[in-house]
Formats: structure tokens, C-alpha cells, sequence
């Protein structure tokens, strides 16, 4: 039996709970909730057991055919042949007949089903593809919800699987009391910033009042002692430290609780805990003199620490890096940075290297150091150079790392994922030079589009800020010329990697200074900038309509 850390699930052995995984990763692929089963066994099911309408099907049906075999026997020709036969007569139009097998993968098969599938397009009929055991494991890394239903097994040392059930589409969240409602202080703010809800539900400070928890589990606490020691009295003490008390008797023994106050009042506030029988050792002290990005460490450490033990500590972490208004479900983490950086609010280069870049160090420390086998999927909602410093920070070396992307005219924005390391498509992405660099050459400006030219704004920007580049390039995402709407994964990738390797090229000829400049999808960024390491000093500027700003350089 693998363990949690692993992604490599042994294969399901009863055909009927076969089906319902593939309904279950259908239903969220397709971005149908009313996908189903066909029919049922001795009923005549036209090639389909898992049938429904994919939000990009334009009104077409899709249809799976479940083979499970156990032994991993691959599907011989003449068993697809009648599979593919028997659905050209079911009941709906389809588009694609997918083919499920928990048959390892297999080039063969694989030629086999491309083959069948262009002499069906040819004749006005449907595509025909396949999935593997391989495919449908990925497809369950993906999808952590997944795993707690049908590899309970792998949760058999947690005493609370219940929990864990609830917990896992739920961002980490921390409970503070004491703090004011109506806004956020900068600790919280530093919180928010490293992926976790602050959960405010509690009284204010006026008079340390405190109310249960009744259905939250949050993963920390912070209790705040924010009276002016000048004002503080002796009853004004004890009434916190009972709040405090009365949270720990809610909280579960090993969920992490801090307490943050002067240091003047550190010994006072432990022996007015002890006399109402707390235990000293289940809360942890933050003095107010601490930085406010080493108290957010601290906590943003131990609560993780726990908050992804009890969720099961499965190998698949999903994170959600945003600057709009939403509520992100299904995420282990969800950083927050709108009260910073929005399309209308650009942070300063100072802002950016003392509060940014702090929460992203903290993250990737602690995502990176559960498992060398980790699986990180980010869902990434960010102004374009903070999407290509995300994936900076999260570089395709150190684990493995993907972005969930959006296909055009789809409103799931979970519709496909690009796993960074995935296989590149046989494409060139040709640079097309405006000023070839020379043997003098030390700066380039490197635009990246995918859908829209941006010559002109750059061009302007440039002048106006008075910067004049030895050398200028272009690159766009594009096939046989035309844009390409519809970005699939070795495509991202290949694309990704293309840039790297000019880039590096670059740096080769003595071009150390890059100033780039992006449109595309923030995903694609993302896997840009996993590719940017080492490439000499990257300049970043955030798009203000009609021109450009300086934002940032990642060096």
C-alpha cells in the first residue's frame, strides 16, 4: 500500500465503484454536475457508461466506456472497434468517446486509438481517446476530494476521518479573539498574505468577551492583548487570560494557540493563566517587539504544520494566489494579497520586496519541505508580474508544480491543469528580432504575447522613461500564425521553455539586464517564470492603461 505522500493509487477491483470514480473526475473535467451513468449492467448501454454535457461541447454529449481488467491486460483492437461500433448508436450526439482502462499506458494502444479516432473524425463522427491507470491516477492527485472518497485507507492513521472529510476543500484558518471586527491589524493582514482565513467571529476587545466556536475548526489561534500596558490593570489581565483559557478547552489538545502581548507582561500573563488551571505548554508567546513577518512565520509554520496532518497530509496541495474579492474552495492555502495589489493598486518596489516576497518565501518553505514527491497546483489570479514571480519563487526544480488554466468562452477555471514538467509539444516558437544584439549588447527587452500586441505601449513607455535596450525581441504563442485560443498543456510548456531558453541565450551573448513584458494568461506566466531562474536581472512592469510601470526585478 503506498503511502499518503505517494500518487501512485493501486487499482480499483470492483467494476461498479470503477464507474463512479470516472463519473465523479468527469463531472468536474466537463464541469457538469449532472454527469452520470448509462443505464446499468444486462441494460444495453450503446458503448457509454458515463455520459454528460462538457460546458465546451456546445450542446454536444461526451461518453466514457469503463474497462477494468485488475490484471492490467491492455484492450485489444477489435474489443475498441466494437466499443466505438456500438456508441455511433447511442441515444445523443457525441463529440468524444473516451476509452477507460486501468491498463498501465501503452504506446501501442495509444497509436491504435489515434488511428481509429482520425478515420472517425474523417467520416463526420466523434474523436476517440484514451485513458490509462496512469491518466486516471494524475487525474485523482488532482483532485484531493477524490482520494478521501475512494482511498479512505490512506487516512487510517487519523482518528478524526470526518474531519478530514470536511476539512479537505477548506482553506487553513485561524481564529483570533481580541482583535477588532471591522478591519484587518497587520499581523492578520501578514496572515492573509500566506494563504490563511482569519476567522472573526469572536467578541471585541471592549470587554474580553468571548463565544464558542459552535461549527468552525479552525486550525491556530491568535489571541492579541492589544491594551496599553499604561492602562492595564490587573483584572483587565485575568478577563484575557480566561478568554484564552476558555478557547483552549474548545480547541483540540494539539491545535496551535498564540497569545501575543508586550514582554512586560509575558511572566504576569502566565502565572494569571496557570491560576485558572491552564497548562503553560498549550500556548505559545509572541511579544508585540517581534517584526511582524517573524510573529506571521511563526504562526503560519505550526498552523500548517497541523492544519495539513489533520486534512490528511496527502501529497496534493492546492493553492490559490488572488487579488480579486472570492472565496476559493477546494485549496489548502488562500493568499489573499487584494489589500496590496489589484488592477487599480500597484505596490512599490519597497512593498513588494518587504511584504510579498516574505509571504512567498514562507509558503513555498513549508509546501516544499513535506515530501520531495509533493504535488503543487496553483490557481493563480494575479496581475501579470506577479505571476511571473509566483512561479519564480516556485521553481520547476524543486517539486512538482502546476497551474490550473482557463479555456475561452469556460467559466470553470479548474478546466485543465499544466503540470510544469509535462511533455512539450514538436512546435518552434521562433523570436522575431526588431534590434539584433551585438558584442556590446547588455540589455533586451523581451515581449511575450499570446493574443494582443503590445509594440506600441512598450515602445512608449520606453521612450518616455527614458530607456534605451541594445537589443528587442518578441515571441507569440502562436500555430501556423494564428493565435491560439484554446492553450493545451504541451503547448504552455513548450512555449515556457522556449522562453527560458532564449532568455539564457541571452544572458550567454552578456545581456544581463531583461526587461519583459507579458500578455498572456497569468498560468502560462507562472510556468515563464519557474523558467527565470539564474537569467541575470529580470525587470517586471505592471500594465496601466495605456501604458506601462515599473513593478519589480527578480534577480
Amino acid at each position: 500500500m503506498p503511502t499518503r505522500s505517494e500518487t501512485n493509487f493501486p487499482r480499483l477491483t470492483n467494476a461498479d465503484e470503477f464507474e463512479s470514480l470516472i463519473r465523479d473526475i468527469c463531472a468536474i473535467e466537463w464541469n457538469d454536475p449532472h454527469t452520470e451513468k448509462f443505464g446499468r449492467k444486462g441494460q444495453k448501454q450503446y458503448g457509454v457508461d458515463v455520459y454528460g454535457q462538457p460546458v465546451d461541447g456546445q450542446g454536444k454529449y461526451r461518453g466514457s466506456q469503463c474497462k477494468l481488467r485488475t490484471e492490467g491486460k491492455q484492450l485489444a483492437e477489435q474489443e475498441i472497434e466494437t466499443e466505438v461500433n456500438e456508441a455511433k448508436q447511442f441515444p445523443h450526439e457525441l463529440d468524444r468517446l473516451i476509452i477507460v482502462t486501468d491498463a498501465p499506458r501503452d504506446t501501442n494502444t495509444q497509436v491504435l486509438v489515434d488511428q481509429i479516432s482520425t478515420r472517425e473524425i474523417s467520416n463526420g463522427g466523434f474523436n476517440v481517446s484514451i485513458w490509462f491507470w496512469d491518466n486516471i491516477t494524475e487525474r485523482l492527485a488532482a483532485y484531493p476530494k477524490l482520494i478521501v472518497k475512494y482511498y479512505p485507507d490512506y487516512f487510517a492513521t487519523l482518528t478524526t476521518l470526518p474531519s478530514a472529510e470536511r476539512l479537505i476543500d477548506m482553506p487553513l484558518q485561524v481564529v483570533n479573539i481580541a482583535s477588532p471586527l471591522t478591519k484587518l491589524t497587520p499581523l492578520e493582514e501578514r496572515l492573509k498574505f500566506r494563504g490563511m482565513r482569519i476567522i472573526k467571529s469572536i467578541k471585541p476587545e471592549v470587554d474580553w468577551g468571548y463565544s464558542a466556536l459552535n461549527d468552525v475548526l479552525p486550525d491556530g489561534a491568535v489571541c492579541s492583548y492589544n491594551t496599553p500596558v499604561s492602562e492595564t490593570i490587573g483584572a483587565t489581565l485575568l478577563k484575557f487570560a480566561g478568554s484564552v483559557q476558555a478557547l483552549a478547552q474548545q480547541l483540540d489538545n494539539r491545535c496551535p494557540i498564540f497569545v501575543v502581548l508586550p514582554s512586560s507582561l509575558v511572566t504576569q500573563f502566565m502565572e494569571l493563566f496557570e491560576s485558572l488551571d491552564g497548562n503553560p505548554q498549550r500556548i505559545q508567546t509572541l511579544t508585540t517587539e517581534l517584526s511582524l513577518d517573524d510573529a506571521a512565520n511563526a504562526i503560519f509554520q505550526a498552523v500548517f504544520h497541523y492544519g495539513y496532518a489533520r486534512r490528511g497530509g496527502i501529497a496534493t496541495m492546492d493553492i490559490a494566489v488572488r487579488t480579486r474579492e472570492g472565496r476559493p474552495s477546494s485549496v489548502l492555502l488562500d493568499l489573499d494579497w487584494q489589500a496590496k495589489l489589484s488592477t487599480s493598486r500597484f505596490p512599490s518596489p519597497e512593498e513588494w520586496k518587504t511584504i510579498f516576497i516574505p509571504a512567498l518565501t514562507a509558503v513555498r518553505s513549508q509546501l516544499l519541505n513535506k515530501s520531495d514527491r509533493a504535488r503543487i497546483q496553483i490557481s493563480c489570479q494575479l496581475p501579470l508580474p506577479a505571476a511571473v514571480a509566483l512561479g519564480y519563487f516556485f521553481n520547476v526544480r524543486l517539486a512538482r508544480i502546476g497551474v490550473w488554466a482557463r479555456r475561452i468562452e469556460v467559466s470553470d477555471f479548474k478546466h485543465q491543469f499544466w503540470l510544469s514538467d509535462g511533455d512539450p509539444a514538436d512546435i518552434v516558437f521562433k523570436p522575431e528580432w526588431l534590434k539584433q544584439p551585438d558584442s556590446s549588447s547588455q540589455s533586451a527587452v523581451v515581449e511575450l504575447t499570446s493574443y494582443v500586441t503590445i509594440y506600441t505601449a512598450v515602445e512608449s513607455f520606453m521612450k518616455e522613461s527614458g530607456i534605451y535596450p541594445d537589443a528587442w525581441l518578441q515571441m507569440r504563442l502562436e500555430r501556423n500564425g494564428k493565435p491560439i485560443a484554446n492553450i493545451d498543456e504541451d503547448y504552455a510548456v513548450a512555449f515556457a521553455n522556449q522562453v527560458g531558453q532564449t532568455i539564457r541565450h541571452l544572458n550567454e551573448q552578456g545581456i544581463t539586464d531583461i526587461h519583459l513584458f507579458v500578455r498572456i494568461p497569468p498560468p502560462l506566466a507562472v510556468l515563464i517564470g519557474q523558467r527565470l531562474q539564474a537569467c541575470g536581472r529580470i525587470h517586471l512592469y505592471w500594465f496601466d492603461n495605456p501604458t506601462y510601470r515599473f513593478a519589480f526585478t527578480l534577480m
